[in-house]
């Protein structure tokens, strides 16, 4: 497996709340997540599946229609917004919420 690519949507989220980003080295998950002091906040994304960006890229592509990254954004926070820690800023759901989607 090669690193997930950080695309620029998730730098621009990642600076917006002053988080420094790496690509994930256990193959389990796509990023690395710090603060600006270098504290480690944790991983986040499940490799192996699409999240908004890359459905932006899919949709520039026209590999899916228009539309589908918002309405994937939509259905994930639908499915996730019950999950323990969700809205606790910096937890490992809010970071995936927050940089990913």
């Amino acid at each position: 497996m090669s690193p997930y690519l950080i695309l620029p949507y998730t730098k621009q989220q990642a600076n917006k709340y002053k988080l420094v980003i790496y690509p994930a080295d256990d193959k389990k998950h796509k990023l690395e997540v710090y603060n600006y002091a270098g504290d480690f906040l944790g991983r986040v994304g499940a490799y192996g599946y699409l999240d908004y960006p890359q459905y932006l890229a899919l949709e520039e592509a026209g590999l899916v229609p228009s539309g589908t990254a918002d309405e994937r954004r939509r259905l994930y926070h639908l499915r996730h917004r019950t999950e323990k820690n969700y809205d606790t800023k910096f937890s490992r759901s809010w970071l995936s919420a927050h940089l990913l989607w």
